[in-house]
């Protein structure tokens, strides 16, 4: 006799949980349902998944589809601002957190179009040395050195080109 409280086909070798593996076509033949049936079932709840699904497929290009450095120079200051609001510990948080990677992933991209464009013989719009530092302060002072009407247009990406064109000019 099966014990009750355990799945059909549990065995007692083992984990006491531990189920058998069951193959192919043997798992449908214990069910009420065949695998047809089960199919035509998931496909028609499929539809109502789909409905309620949609808003959030809809959001999430909007939510997580920006490349690094495609936030504005305003939405950037704004949340910089929030942040150093929070006094000496604001570093820690997890807002800073998302600023700092959005600079280096910013500056990771700048860095992979001029090695392309160098490896390609092109001339590039400015001539960093392979290694550098760029503090907050530098950071947020480049930035906020932009007039407040042209902040909202301006993206970080092309903040960060402006930087590097000013700190790193090609030699004539």
């Amino acid at each position: 006799m099966a014990h009750p409280l355990l799945p059909r086909g549990a065995t007692f070798t083992g984990r006491p949980w531990t189920l058998k593996q069951v193959q192919g076509d043997e798992f449908y033949k214990g069910l009420a349902l065949s695998k047809a049936d089960l199919l035509t079932k998931h496909v028609s709840d499929s539809r109502s998944i789909g409905k309620r699904a949609l808003p959030a497929l809809l959001a999430a290009p909007l939510l997580c589809g920006m490349a690094p450095g495609d936030m504005s120079v305003a939405a950037f200051l704004a949340r910089a601002n929030a942040v150093t609001r929070l006094g000496p510990l604001a570093m820690a948080t997890p807002e800073a957190y998302r600023l700092k990677n959005e600079v280096i992933a910013t500056a990771r991209r700048y860095k992979a179009r001029i090695d392309t464009q160098r490896r390609a013989g092109r001339k590039t719009t400015s001539c960093p040395p392979e290694s550098g530092t760029l503090t907050p302060e530098e950071w947020l002072a480049h930035l906020n050195g932009y007039p407040a009407r042209v902040r909202g247009k301006v993206s970080i990406y092309a903040a960060f080109d402006a930087l590097m064109k000013k700190r790193y000019p090609c030699p004539a």
